[in-house]
């Protein structure tokens, strides 16, 4: 599977910008915004996909909620990677991971601050005998408390017009990198991490060989977790089936393109054979390199070009 509207996406910034309007006004595309959108949503089909890899089996569940959540299979436990977006979702989707594989939960792993990844973590440490591990960057918990707190009334209602939370039912087809924002379906289950890190983590839990990376894009704090025993890359925010939010219209924290541009030939760096993103389904194979390295292209190619005509004098 690639990526192929981001070439379309960059195709068509290059023909905007070498043609003049009439022949832009033109071109009628063959399909429609909202037949493209609802296309889409078979990126959202609620399942769990599992993976057999060289260093054991991996769980994802896609659809149950705005973001995906992963499963890691221990030796004598098991690692949640994002814990979904409410208490109520990762009830759902933990009664199918547990059909998979019961084995204890030893810790859950935030990829970055948003609450669709984190919400759903107090449902864990009331289900496990044993609390699990909660894992995260240095500075995940200062972005969480300033979203909870300083600017919890404005990004709440940006992000209630943004995802169209409060459209009839049955006019909202979904909201590009999952079928519904669903955080308002249960109180809120973020736990502040106990085990944080700066630039990288090397740890193992239940048998799992993990490394996490401090990988700045979608948001400061994100990082990235490579199972080297797996060949597994789980990128969080920083790569989904559509082109990314290099600025979000909900009007959050400013994104570092340059940075994300890094973060992706990070992860690029360790040739990964599988992929496990937060959003959209998981991909394996040589698809994998092809997708990150188009991703990492087109991100590359727009911050270039803005630059570029920035310096000539153009305006927004």
């Amino acid at each position: 599977m690639k990526f192929n509207y981001i070439f379309v996406a960059v195709f068509l910034f290059i023909v905007s910008s070498c043609s003049s309007e009439n022949e832009v006004s033109q071109e009628t595309p063959k399909t429609s915004k909202v037949e493209q959108l609802i296309e889409h949503s078979k990126e959202f089909e609620k399942k769990v996909y599992s993976y057999d890899t060289p260093g054991g089996k991996i769980h994802i569940a896609v659809g149950f909620g705005i973001a995906n959540s992963i499963m890691v299979e221990g030796i004598d436990g098991n690692i949640i990677i994002d814990s979904a977006d409410s208490t109520f979702e990762a009830s759902e989707i933990y009664s199918l991971f547990k059909l998979k594989n019961n084995n204890p939960i030893k810790a859950v792993i935030y990829t970055h601050n948003h609450g669709d990844h984190t919400f759903g973590t107090s449902f864990y440490l009331t289900t496990q005998e044993q609390r699990p591990k909660i894992i995260a960057h240095e500075s995940t918990d200062f972005y969480m408390q300033r979203i909870l707190g300083i600017i919890e009334p404005i990004i709440t209602k940006r992000s209630t017009r943004m995802f169209g939370t409060t459209l009839p039912e049955g006019e909202l087809i979904n909201v590009g990198i999952g079928p519904s924002l669903n955080v308002s379906k249960s109180p809120i289950g973020y736990v502040k991490p106990d085990v944080t890190f700066d630039k990288e983590l090397k740890i193992n839990i239940a048998g799992i060989n993990l490394e996490l990376y401090h990988a700045p894009g979608e948001t400061n704090d994100q990082l990235f977790v490579w199972l080297p025993d797996h060949l597994s890359l789980m990128p969080g925010d920083n790569i989904y089936k559509t082109f990314p939010n290099l600025y979000t219209i909900r009007g959050t924290t400013h994104r570092d393109v340059a940075g994300w541009v890094n973060s992706l030939d990070h992860m690029r760096s360790f040739n990964p054979q599988f992929l496990f993103p937060s959003h959209t389904k998981p991909l394996s194979g040589i698809a994998v390199m092809e997708t990150l390295t188009i991703y990492r292209d087109a991100i590359q190619f727009v911050h270039d070009q803005t630059v570029r005509l920035m310096n000539k004098g153009l305006t927004p």
